[in-house]
């Protein structure tokens, strides 16, 4: 696969002006370390930044402050999986963008994320895309987050896992349980999910 990069941020930088919103702190985690500094190089005018070339070192890199995390997947040593699984251990309250040339599979069911994309993004566009999802989810309460996560990752793992793998998978009966749940649960469940673009898949 082709790792051509664009150079630039021009477009982050424009809509960040325009918002006028305070400054994220962004946790860029990849070792394929031209694309690590290259999703850097895209948001450091408008981002507080962090970057790691190995899972090991982006656990040294978390805490309280890191609002957003771009993860690489398949890491040598400590994935992007158990980087995820420690932000939620440590109830690190930030946005999880998983990114891998994999498509996703049923291991990602025992992984808290919010949203999955293919490898390498390869434009400042396309990160800047991404930022706006994670900075909307952000706005919306643990619940609601939690409602719009569980239905990306059935999304992502039905797209990508056989049916007859998922109906013998006991995470993802309980996975399909907890969604019907926050839909009962929750005033604003149906409206969310047409906004986040799901209304036709749940």
């Amino acid at each position: 696969m082709s790792r051509v990069v664009a150079d630039g941020g021009s477009c982050i930088r424009d809509r960040a002006r325009q918002d006028g919103g305070s400054e994220p702190t962004v946790l860029v985690v990849d070792d394929e370390q031209p694309l690590a500094d290259a999703y850097e190089r895209w948001i450091r005018d408008t981002c507080s930044t962090r970057v790691a070339y190995d899972g090991k070192e982006a656990v040294e890199l978390l805490d309280e402050s890191v609002d957003l995390a771009l993860l690489d997947r398949q890491m040598p040593g400590c994935s992007g999986d158990e980087v995820a699984k420690t932000i939620r251990q440590k109830d690190i309250d930030c946005r999880i963008a998983m990114l891998s040339a994999l498509e996703p599979d049923e291991e990602l069911l025992d992984v808290y994320y919010d949203t999955y994309r293919m490898k390498p993004l390869t434009s400042p566009e396309e990160l800047h895309e991404l930022f706006e999802t994670l900075q909307r989810r952000a706005t919306y309460d643990p619940e609601e987050r939690r409602l719009v996560a569980i239905v990306t990752k059935k999304r992502d793992v039905e797209q990508s896992v056989d049916e007859s793998t998922l109906r013998q998978s006991t995470r993802y009966s309980e996975l399909t349980d907890e969604l019907d749940a926050l839909r009962r649960d929750l005033s604003r469940a149906e409206e969310l999910l047409e906004k986040e673009g799901f209304s036709e898949h749940v």
